[in-house]
């Protein structure tokens, strides 16, 4: 029997934490390039909302005002960078959806474990490191949360078409039973929620 290559045990304890990791590594990132104030453009205006709980320019985006309200309730920083950390959790979240979409995508089509952690790594800090991903990162905006919610329906899709190609698989009807209407609701709630 061929001894393990060095380092190999720990692929597979990376690849499934790779979510998790991705998101620590975005979040810290964009922390450190955060800065104390309210940013430009409309980051201002969305301060003011989650502040006061009122209602931006159209459409109004009343998730982001309803979750920058708590986001100010926090005992950190300054009201600004209260909300601005709303923006972070969610830019780190969406790496973190991405890094899982391409590590699922890195086993569907059966690349090696060191492959996949490559492509995983490379996605992890590709997107982090994009300048949109950092403008939205570090700034009190709207699109980090939209963007979170976009892909977070996604991932029910997908997940709900891993389910209907496992019954179809085993046997069973393709069509949609009980059991699946948690990932369509949640698609659709996620979708709802992203409309604003």
């Amino acid at each position: 029997m061929a001894a393990a290559a060095p380092g190999s045990r720990w692929i597979p304890w990376l690849e499934e934490r790779a979510g998790a990791v991705a998101f620590l590594f975005a979040f810290t990132c964009y922390l450190w390039l955060a800065g104390p104030g309210e940013g430009w453009l409309d980051a201002s205006e969305f301060v003011a909302v989650g502040h006061g709980l009122g209602i931006g320019h159209a459409p109004g985006e009343p998730v982001y005002a309803l979750l920058a309200r708590a986001a100010t309730l926090l005992p950190v920083g300054g009201i600004a960078f209260r909300v601005l950390l709303l923006s972070t959790l969610c830019q780190a979240g969406v790496i973190a959806l991405v890094v899982c979409g391409v590590r699922k995508a890195a086993r569907a089509l059966a690349a090696p474990p060191g492959l996949r952690l490559g492509a995983i790594a490379l996605t992890a800090l590709a997107a982090t490191c994009n300048l949109s991903s950092r403008l939205q990162g570090t700034r009190p905006e709207v699109y980090a949360l939209n963007t979170l919610l976009v892909l977070a329906t996604a991932g029910a899709l997908w997940r709900q078409l891993e389910v209907a190609r496992a019954r179809t698989a085993t046997g069973g009807s393709g069509g949609t039973g009980a059991a699946d209407l948690g990932w369509l609701l949640a698609a659709g709630l996620g979708f709802g929620l992203g409309l604003g």
